[in-house]
């Protein structure tokens, strides 16, 4: 009996063959190069320079999903035409001084409005530095007759670049996690009579109110004034804006003012006062220790 040869039987399998030995090879060499280039990353630790982007682009997204369905805080300030144009004239005097003398700009009613409630609040022009009023964004300080604002009764509003956008912030998170006393900040859209200004940094004023959200008794709260180092800063043209030398200025650190942000108005608030005083006053001098005036442990972050 005579078998017949299917041919095309053999050339099938022959096919089926070279096809597997061919996707043998291409899956050695991807394989090998896959192993290759992981030890290669892994030494030259490539793969932490991945893993960064992946977090940074997956954070990117998420920010900015949840910046869309984010509703920010608006707060509505409201003020008359004659007194805005006393701000105005606040902001041009501070620009052809160069710097800002506000010690003697009187404060203009205006109302406001936020989340929902009415206050009624006076305001000025605040900044010592250009940063401050050099845009249409110009820096307030803002004082609430009625009520408070997220626990606020007196705070300033400003361009985050006067706070180094996002840098003052961080900063305030982590002295406020260290326990060290820090104005608080926060960010809200600004709507100045029916305008929408974008976004201001808030910034809390050293208050009673300050003391009580961080759990503190009440006390006075006193800092160097910066009046005369930044009188320095401009008349030697050390402006740090503009990163020139600061070391000019460093010298009226000794003859600074020592400033009173908050008294209490009992008589042992003003005793603690005239004894903080004058220890900052020995410290500056050398003739205390740091310690003595302040709490180091806190400080050393």
């Amino acid at each position: 009996m005579r078998i017949k040869h299917d041919s095309r039987k053999v050339i099938n399998i022959k096919r089926t063959l070279k096809k597997r030995y061919f996707f043998f090879v291409i899956l050695s060499i991807f394989s090998i190069s896959i192993a290759y280039v992981g030890a290669y990353s892994y030494k030259e630790k490539l793969h932490l320079s991945v893993q960064t982007i992946m977090m940074n682009f997956t954070g990117t997204v998420s920010n900015y999903i949840s910046s869309v369905s984010n509703n920010n805080k608006v707060i509505e300030v409201d003020i008359k035409h004659k007194n805005y144009l006393e701000l105005a004239r606040q902001q041009e005097e501070s620009l052809s001084n160069g710097i800002g003398y506000h010690k003697d700009n009187k404060y203009v009613r205006s109302n406001i409005t936020y989340d929902g409630n009415r206050y009624k609040a006076k305001v000025r022009v605040k900044g010592t530095m250009s940063d401050h009023w050099d845009t249409n964004k110009w820096s307030f300080n803002i004082k609430l007759s009625n009520g408070k604002i997220d626990g606020m009764k007196r705070f300033s509003v400003m361009h985050p670049k006067t706070r180094g956008y996002l840098h003052g912030y961080v900063d305030s998170k982590i002295f406020e996690h260290e326990g060290i006393l820090n104005a608080r900040q926060d960010f809200a859209n600004i709507v100045i009579n029916g305008k929408d200004n974008g976004v201001y940094i808030i910034e809390e004023k050293p208050r009673k109110e300050l003391l009580e959200s961080q759990g503190r008794r009440e006390g006075p709260i006193l800092l160097f004034d910066k009046k005369d180092l930044i009188k320095e800063w401009v008349n030697y043209e050390s402006d740090p804006l503009h990163g020139k030398d600061l070391s000019r200025g460093a010298s009226s650190f000794y003859a600074a003012d020592i400033k009173v942000h908050y008294k209490p108005k009992d008589l042992t608030g003003e005793s603690v006062q005239k004894k903080s005083a004058l220890l900052m006053d020995k410290f500056r001098r050398g003739d205390i220790k740091p310690s003595k005036v302040f709490d180091l442990d806190l400080l050393w972050l």
